[in-house]
């Protein structure tokens, strides 16, 4: 079983686009922390 990290959660968030502006939401600092434990995952 593969574990997900905070790292590869971001690359993943990162092709998550804003509509009206050409920046992804990681780069606009939408994303303040990322959490992960077990199972858990906690997007700030």
């Amino acid at each position: 079983m593969s574990s997900v990290t905070a790292q590869a959660i971001k690359e993943s968030l990162k092709q998550c686009m804003d509509p009206e502006v050409p920046l992804n939401i990681v780069e606009m600092g939408l994303i303040y922390g990322i959490d992960v434990e077990d199972n858990n995952v906690n997007i700030k």
